[in-house]
C-alpha cells in the first residue's frame, strides 16, 4: 500500500495487541514516561507519523472483525480453489481477490483529496530496525513464553 499509494495520515484499526499493548504491566521507565511503550507495529506507525484511530464502538469493532473474518475465510478458500502452491501463485490469486473485492464492496470516498503523503523520495523510516537481544549462558534468547536456541 505504501509503495503504491503513499504513507497514510491515519489508520483506522481494531484494538488488537499487535497495534497496542493490552497488558497491565508497566516497567519503571514506562511509569516515569506516563505511558506504555508501543508494540513494534505501534512504534513503526508513530515513527512514520501515522495517527492511529482504534475502534471503540461495537459497530466499528464489528465492521473490522467481519472484514478480517471475510479475508481469512474467503481468501483461504480462494487460494485452495486456485491450488496456489507458491508465493507467486498466491500473489496472483491475492491480486484477483482484492480487485474483485474492491469492485463489489468499495465505497467512493466523500472527500477525493489524497489522505496520504508521497513516497517519491525514500522515507528514512521505511527500513527494518535492528534490535539487540541478550543470550543466556546456554546461548539461547529468552522470550516471554519460550527460549530460542541460537545456532552458531
Amino acid at each position: 500500500m505504501v509503495t503504491q499509494h503513499g504513507v497514510p495520515f491515519t489508520l483506522y484499526r481494531n484494538r488488537h495487541s499487535i497495534f497496542q499493548r493490552n497488558d497491565p504491566h508497566w516497567s519503571v521507565a514506562e511509569e516515569l514516561a506516563g505511558r506504555q511503550f508501543p508494540t513494534q507495529v505501534g512504534r513503526s506507525l508513530e515513527e512514520l507519523g501515522i495517527q492511529q484511530i482504534p475502534a471503540h464502538s461495537p459497530q466499528a469493532k464489528g465492521r473490522i472483525e467481519r472484514l478480517w473474518r471475510t479475508f481469512q475465510d474467503r481468501l483461504a478458500s480462494e487460494l485452495r480453489l486456485a491450488r496456489a502452491a507458491t508465493c507467486e501463485q498466491a500473489n496472483l490469486v491475492l491480486d484477483r481477490f482484492v480487485e474483485d473485492f474492491n469492485r463489489r464492496f468499495a465505497v467512493p470516498p466523500k472527500q477525493t483529496d489524497s489522505r496520504t503523503r508521497s513516497t517519491q523520495t525514500r522515507h528514512p523510516k521505511l527500513r527494518p530496525k535492528a534490535q539487540t537481544k541478550t543470550l543466556d549462558l546456554q546461548l539461547q534468547r529468552p522470550s516471554r513464553y519460550r527460549r530460542y536456541p541460537i545456532n552458531p
